[in-house]
């Protein structure tokens, strides 16, 4: 018997990879209705899945009433079984004004405002509308215990990555990749310590080229380019933009270095990153900055963790050349061979299915 899952995420179906894989492989055994925002972005279609879009039309506030009616009026549908819905502001009328009482409320992230006063308002809020849940899923451990979550609701759900590449790696020279947001992530820097490894400690004249795909505010794009021409890396750093999932499948087959570089900051530090997953799983050996997630990923089989600096990226690269025979993309990839998406949906399946009127 397949029950009803209605997801809500107000970000537009396949635009969140959490999302978007989480029901990819829970179609399976739910009938599954996505409803989210109409950001205007290509609609990605996926057979077994309803998605309703809901326009993005309007002031704040009215965009946000009319999210939360449209669900609502879902909701209460007595075809719907299970609601699974993705933490946003006011979130917790759902358990006020819905008879259903299977609904599951799942946090992705904490704030990560760069102003200390208004993560404190937004993560007080999360926590505050967390109390009217008794299902709590959450990216980390880390992430419940720092918006003070009653522990004893919450079900770990964390990030993973499907096996991007199944190339197997040659570590004679060293190819660099970067995906993924640049907005706050200082990806320059990791430029500046590229240039330091070349200038100081590549004795052994190492072949080495460096892939950035992503994408950021002008202002943060601008700062990448001046990176590349300032240290007149041009023939060696390739900043490309955004690329589609299916054109960035070229640099998972071919690179053999990931990089997760991430400002090691308390905003920061609870959120698993997917690129470091990525990668692994892609048979990437991976330069990861030092925050407390990636600490809980990155192992001596699989990368090198270093602090948020140029010197310290500088110092991993040495780290990760000294040694090239040492690297194995089969035994990279088995170091993280649990978490991937096939493996954190069935475990998400196991969970909702355990969910019950006393949620």
């Amino acid at each position: 018997m397949k029950f009803t899952l209605l997801y809500i995420n107000t970000i537009q179906f396949g635009y969140h990879i959490d999302g978007y894989k989480h029901c990819q492989y829970l179609k399976q055994d739910f009938y599954i209705t996505y409803i989210c925002f109409d950001y205007g972005y290509p609609k990605i279609k996926e057979t077994g899945i309803e998605v309703i879009y809901v326009p993005w039309d309007g002031s704040y506030v009215s965009k946000g009433i009319n999210f939360i009616k449209t669900c609502l009026n879902i909701i209460k549908s007595e075809k719907i079984d299970f609601v699974f819905a993705v933490y946003f502001p006011l979130v917790s009328l759902f358990k006020v004004l819905s008879p259903n009482k299977n609904i599951i409320l799942d946090i992705r992230t904490g704030s990560i405002n760069l102003s200390r006063k208004n993560r404190i308002i937004t993560n007080n809020l999360i926590r505050y509308e967390s109390f009217f849940f008794r299902k709590i899923s959450v990216i980390s451990e880390s992430l419940a215990l720092k918006l003070k979550l009653k522990m004893k609701n919450v079900f770990i759900l964390p990030l993973g990555s499907d096996i991007l590449s199944t190339q197997n790696k040659s570590f004679k020279s060293l190819k660099l990749f970067y995906i993924g947001t640049l907005d706050g992530r200082n990806i320059h820097q990791s430029i500046l310590g590229l240039k330091l490894f070349l200038d100081k400690f590549n004795a052994n004249n190492i072949n080495l080229c460096y892939d950035i795909v992503g994408y950021g505010t002008e202002a943060c794009e601008n700062i990448i380019n001046k990176a590349i021409e300032d240290t007149g890396l041009q023939n060696k750093v390739v900043f490309h933009g955004r690329k589609t999932h299916g054109e960035s499948q070229y640099f998972f087959d071919n690179c053999n270095v990931g990089v997760s570089y991430i400002p090691i900051t308390e905003y920061y530090d609870c959120q698993p990153p997917t690129k470091t997953y990525e990668y692994i799983n892609a048979g990437m050996v991976c330069i990861a900055t030092q925050t407390q997630e990636n600490k809980k990923i990155i192992n001596a089989d699989n990368g090198v963790l270093c602090k948020d600096t140029p010197e310290a990226f500088c110092g991993a690269l040495v780290e990760i050349s000294n040694n090239l025979t040492k690297w194995d993309s089969q035994l990279i990839r088995n170091t993280q061979s649990n978490s991937t998406w096939a493996n954190i949906a069935l475990n998400l399946k196991n969970y909702i299915l355990k969910s019950n009127q006393r949620s």
